[in-house]
């Protein structure tokens, strides 16, 4: 565990899976020692790996507010709630590419129509984060110790 009390959790092959705070981080994985440190205490490093691990981020509320920047996907005013842009009950999927951050009033309006059926257009297109957002999401902040494991496995760029 970090100064911050962050961990970053790895696996095997010393891949990140999970980061988080206090024993959270440790879930999915085991805990980074200096010793498994890729180079470290005669480990050969890790050879370039074509296909690198992609950590996904889970769509929750806190991520969509941070990827959204808690504005308004709609009209840019600050946000509170979790909007689908095709409404659930019209077969629209819990992913991050159909939902935006919305504040009140425009979420209200929108309701459970479709953005042609309330004359709304979206400011930005939704997508999912990738690369360092991840972890930053789960932990706030890239630990400087942590950069040697993400550079090694390529997870984040």
């Amino acid at each position: 565990m970090s100064r911050s009390g962050s961990s970053l959790s790895a696996g095997p092959s010393h891949g990140p899976l999970s980061a988080g705070r206090g024993r959270r981080g440790v879930r999915g994985g085991l805990p980074l020692r200096e010793e498994d440190r890729p180079g470290a205490f005669g480990h050969p490093p890790r050879p370039h790996c074509p296909h690198p691990y992609q950590a996904k981020v889970k769509l929750a509320r806190k991520a969509l507010a941070a990827r959204d920047k808690g504005l308004c996907g709609y009209c840019g005013k600050p946000g509170q709630n979790i909007d689908h842009i095709v409404p659930r009950s019209r077969g629209g999927k819990n992913e991050w590419t159909n939902v935006v951050w919305a504040c009140m009033g425009c979420n209200d309006r929108k309701a459970d129509k479709l953005l042609s059926e309330v004359r709304m257009t979206l400011r930005v297109k939704p997508y999912a984060p990738k690369g360092k957002a991840w972890l930053i999401v789960a932990v706030g902040t890239i630990e400087p110790e942590w950069e040697p494991y993400l550079a090694v496995t390529g997870a984040v760029g």
